[in-house]
């Protein structure tokens, strides 16, 4: 094989590699999309359906005009709340059980007559959405009972509770969910040894959370807060920690290979026996 071969095999692995980077606002071509004012929203979503298809979450919402929304995910479970179009051009939604209950709101962009793409206010990508063709409006009372049991994405918020140890089937689900769940409450969850390399977390509330001997490589915690935490052998090469609040936490015996620690509070943590080498930042 000759070098020259090899240097494009090299590059074509690469370019590989970028192409599955998640995707932010400032990579997204907007030119050929439209953003959704709070008017096109309402008008939109309105006795409409969408389906929403995520790494983590599949589900279909329907949206009557009194802004109920009520979703049912792809394995069975199901939820209802209230959503709205807001003031800031945004698209809002709390669900009863669905993501501990708190109000979640994106960006809308349509960049097909009935293809959408949900961003977080703070531009990273979320949700596909589809809106598939209706016979009519979506009957709002087709509607699930909103005593529905909890999808893969909707953690019970009884389960909040710092120290509660959950079942197989709910510490699966509460996997899939932290995967990709930034901003969200998750105190006091128990996630040992989860796999979750890449996670986005950003912003994140994982205050007293075990996470001792999970995988977070490359994970996304920027602005998380991890105050009390207990992260044993926890492993976060490559992670990013900027402006994250670890106080309190327990990291003995962590691997922060290469982690971006600039701005992050360590008052109090327990860093004995924790790799340090390379990181980024300085941990005082």
């Amino acid at each position: 094989m000759t070098q020259k071969t090899i240097m494009c095999l090299l590059l074509a692995a690469v370019s590989s590699l970028v192409s599955c980077a998640p995707m932010t606002i400032a990579h997204f071509d907007k030119d050929n999309a439209e953003k959704l004012s709070q008017q096109q929203l309402q008008e939109l979503l309105s006795e409409n359906v969408v389906e929403l298809a995520a790494a983590d979450f599949d589900a279909t919402l329907r949206f009557s005009a009194d802004n109920r929304v009520a979703g049912k995910s792809r394995t069975g479970g199901e939820d209802k709340g209230k959503w709205k179009a807001t003031d800031n051009d945004l698209l809002c939604m709390k669900f009863k059980k669905w993501y501990f209950g708190d109000e979640k709101c994106y960006q809308v962009f349509r960049t097909e007559q009935t293809k959408l793409v949900f961003f977080t206010p703070d531009g990273v990508r979320y949700y596909s959405g589809t809106m598939p063709a209706l016979p009519g409006p979506a009957n709002i009372d087709d509607f699930p009972p909103q005593e529905a049991d909890l999808s893969e994405s909707a953690p019970d918020r009884g389960q909040e509770v710092a120290g509660e140890h959950f079942t197989d089937s709910m510490a699966d689900k509460m996997v899939r969910l932290a995967r990709n769940c930034p901003g969200c409450k998750l105190s006091g969850v128990d996630l040992r040894g989860a796999n979750l390399i890449g996670a986005n977390l950003r912003g994140a509330d994982l205050s007293f959370a075990d996470l001792s001997r999970a995988n977070l490589r490359r994970a996304d915690l920027s602005g998380a807060n991890l105050s009390g935490a207990k992260l044993l052998t926890t492993n976060l090469p490559g992670a990013d920690l900027s402006g994250c609040n670890v106080t309190n936490a327990d990291l003995r015996g962590a691997n922060l290979t290469r982690a971006v620690v600039h701005d992050a509070d360590f008052k109090g943590a327990d860093l004995t026996g924790a790799l340090l080498n390379s990181i980024q930042g300085t941990i005082e």
